[in-house]
């Protein structure tokens, strides 16, 4: 459905009235607006300090923050402006939605439901590959049968279909000249389906070094604890915008606290900055302390990343109790689990927060170092990764099931118990349909080594002969 949402946007013209042409406007994620503008006229067109209202009949919904990239449009250049309410959206209904610069006004409609939109984008340099994820958002199947990033061609090599309410993978070569200007640049990715129009939504294009695996990351440009630390949420949101226009070009970090990630702040800010940062331990030490630990983890990491995308989201993991650091470390086993779940929910690596417990004989030390050697090779994998729902069976009994689709290398399969100790020990036949190309015939335990058997069972679908024990448990399942 169409939702056409009263805006007045006010613009300050360098000389004259601006001719502005709105090339797409959509709502992603909810109560997120983004509006593709390109500067039709002759001068410059400042964007940086927009100011929106959102009108639905008699209410009137005021924009939280809003932010211009860039904020200075050349002639014939294009902006993505995103504008966050200040509350809930109307769902349905018709309203009007206004641009306003100097004396001009420009009516345009705002998608409520978008379609087809991007959740994840990365460029690999070596390969020349495109690698994006694009969600359809709407409820009947799309079949894309072309992409460009910039006006650059994406090579697919075949259409690709998106269930409803599904992802899919979208790869090929291209030659989209992405410059060294930014770190992250923010892209026009125009999709186009095999039935309806074109449809040009906002990316950003990440490099494969934004994943990380390592005992600590470094964010020079962050910052944190907005829910809490910096007045009210709208003043919060101003500085946060303020900051990320300072730090234009750079990878930028939202870092949220136990305050901002217990609360609504990532739905409010995820989307001023490329990167954020969550320490659920902290926000939810009452259930990390407990034996489902493990949902608690995912859902934070799923629920933020939600409100992130495009941009990506990573954890920080504490290796015991987060509200007492001086307790004994976790065993290797739950820090294992801790981890699959933050990755399974699609985190971009993780951050080992340092111990600070007494370890004289070194065996946290070795165990880490362990953990960390023996997933280090997953990091091309997971650079090139996003949580895909392939699973189109029931999961079994007592564990959770995630995939992530890993570029057009494979698929990482996570089994995760979803109460901490309870024995588990047998096999399960599951079922998933394939990420657009064949997979091996064998599925690897990236640990131990351990496999089990994938059957092709149609020319979309896979049987897995599922091993199901008490400990968590990732495996690979190749390309063909």
């Amino acid at each position: 459905m169409t939702l056409l949402i009263a805006c007045s946007l006010f613009l300050h013209a360098a000389a004259g009235p601006p001719s502005i042409e709105i090339l797409s406007a959509y709502q992603f994620p909810q109560n997120v607006c983004k509006v593709l503008i390109r500067n039709g006229g002759e001068e410059p067109l400042d964007l940086r300090a927009p100011e929106i209202r959102f009108e639905a009949g008699d209410s009137l919904v005021t924009a939280l923050w809003t932010m211009a990239e860039p904020d200075m449009a050349a002639p014939g250049q294009t902006s993505w402006l995103t504008a966050e309410s200040a509350s809930n959206l109307p769902a349905q209904g018709e309203i009007s939605m206004r641009l306003n610069a100097a004396d001009t006004e420009t009516p345009f409609s705002v998608q409520a439901d978008p379609g087809l939109v991007v959740t994840y984008c990365v460029m690999a340099p070596e390969e020349g590959k495109a690698y994006i994820f694009a969600l359809n958002a709407g409820g009947a199947n799309c079949i894309v049968t072309a992409a460009d990033i910039n006006g650059a061609s994406v090579a697919l090599a075949q259409p690709v279909e998106i269930p409803a309410r599904k992802k899919s993978l979208l790869c090929g070569k291209c030659a989209v000249g992405l410059g060294t200007e930014f770190e992250v640049p923010q892209v026009v990715v125009r999709l186009t389906p095999s039935e309806g129009a074109p449809v040009q939504v906002c990316a950003r294009m990440f490099k494969p070094e934004h994943t990380v695996m390592r005992g600590a990351v470094e964010t020079p440009d962050t910052i944190e604890c907005l829910s809490h630390a910096h007045g009210s949420y709208r003043d919060a949101g101003k500085k946060a915008v303020a900051a990320a226009s300072a730090w234009r070009g750079k990878l930028r970090t939202i870092k949220f606290c136990n305050v901002d990630t217990a609360g609504n702040a990532a739905a409010q800010f995820a989307q001023i900055m490329e990167r954020n940062h969550i320490e659920p331990q902290l926000a939810y030490s009452a259930e990390c302390a407990s034996a489902e630990y493990v949902r608690t983890l995912l859902e934070s990491v799923e629920n933020t990343r939600c409100a992130t995308q495009p941009g990506i989201t990573y954890a920080w993991i504490f290796p015991s109790n987060a509200h007492d650091l001086s307790s004994p470390p976790y065993g290797i086993a739950r820090l294992r689990a801790m981890v699959y779940a933050m990755l399974a929910g699609g985190s971009k690596g993780f951050e080992l927060s340092p111990p600070k417990f007494e370890d004289p004989s070194g065996t946290y030390a070795l165990a880490n170092s362990k953990l960390l050697e023996q997933l280090a090779p997953l990091r091309p994998l997971l650079a090139l990764s996003d949580p895909v729902d392939l699973l189109e069976s029931d999961e079994p009994a007592g564990f959770f099931i995630r995939t992530l689709v890993c570029g057009d290398k494979g698929i990482l399969l996570f089994v995760l118990p979803r109460i901490d100790n309870v024995a588990h020990e047998g096999r399960e036949t599951s079922r998933i349909r394939g990420p657009g190309y064949l997979l091996s015939e064998d599925a690897y335990e990236v640990t131990s080594g351990d496999s089990f058997s994938v059957t092709q069972s149609d020319s979309r679908h896979y049987e897995l002969d599922l091993p199901l024990t008490s400990q968590a448990r990732l495996y690979l399942i190749p390309a063909r």
